[in-house]
């Protein structure tokens, strides 16, 4: 079972789009999988997947108050999928948020082992072959850096404007360093994905960053503007398609 964590340096770089359909084509694809919206700050996948009547949440993990399988919501048969697809929800509750947001560093090492042991729990229970982390984007809070620390591999997103490009730079050296990092640059110029060109891309990013290009997403307004699980109502998009290669490829790591 791998840990992969979608992490990026800003926000809006598409982390839990892509965490989303990710996760759908690797359950299509019979891998059992388990998406995590580790994104504390701002949880959003409870709009794609309804918890319907959910009482516990990852923030209750974190803090010692349940268990990592009680908040898990099955969504397999809902469509139709060869793998087990499950997703565990952060509380949206203001109040919630704010009170997992300000623990010490101390409560934080602590949520850490819980998550760890957590995790490794479930992929006992259910034969796991992914757990997927979405994350708040920078590292200026010690939820996205448990999330970092608990990967076997990262998946660092960018969009690829000098802003994101020096912060990118600075993760990579500062907090990364010496784990499993690859590159996806989504929501990027159409342009620089043809071609010659998406190949130079890709080189540039690698030379620029010291780490390995997994991925080049182009735009896509379709995909922008659909919310949820745009791979499984355009299946034939060319979005789809390069989310697509992009599991093949992280099946190889």
């Amino acid at each position: 079972m791998k840990t992969i964590t979608f992490h990026s340096y800003k926000g809006g770089t598409g982390k839990t789009s892509t965490v989303v359909n990710a996760g759908y084509l690797l359950a299509q694809k019979g891998r059992n999988v388990a998406l995590f919206d580790f994104d504390i700050r701002a949880p959003t996948m409870h709009y794609v997947f309804p918890p319907d009547g959910q009482d516990c949440y990852l923030n209750d993990v974190l803090a010692g108050k349940a268990k990592l399988h009680e908040i898990i919501k099955e969504f397999t048969k809902e469509y139709d999928l060869e793998g087990r697809f499950l997703v565990g929800y952060a509380s949206s509750d203001p109040e919630i948020i704010r009170d997992t947001m300000t623990r010490d560093e101390k409560w934080h090492h602590s949520a850490l082992k819980r998550l760890i042991t957590g995790i490794s729990e479930l992929s006992t229970t259910y034969s796991l072959d992914y757990a997927l982390l979405d994350t708040n984007p920078g590292v200026f809070d010690y939820n996205s850096l448990n999330a970092i620390v608990a990967a076997d591999i990262i998946i660092c997103l960018l969009r690829g404007d000098v802003f994101d490009t020096v912060g990118t730079k600075e993760i990579i050296d500062r907090i990364y360093q010496d784990r499993s990092v690859y590159l996806l640059a989504n929501k990027a110029p159409a342009p620089l994905t043809e071609g010659s060109l998406l190949k130079d891309y890709a080189a540039e990013l690698q030379r620029r960053f010291g780490k390995p290009v997994i991925g080049v997403i182009p735009c896509s307004c379709e995909a922008l503007f659909e919310s949820g699980l745009f791979v499984n109502k355009s299946p034939d998009h060319p979005y789809a398609k390069l989310l697509g290669q992009l599991i093949e490829k992280l099946e190889t790591l």
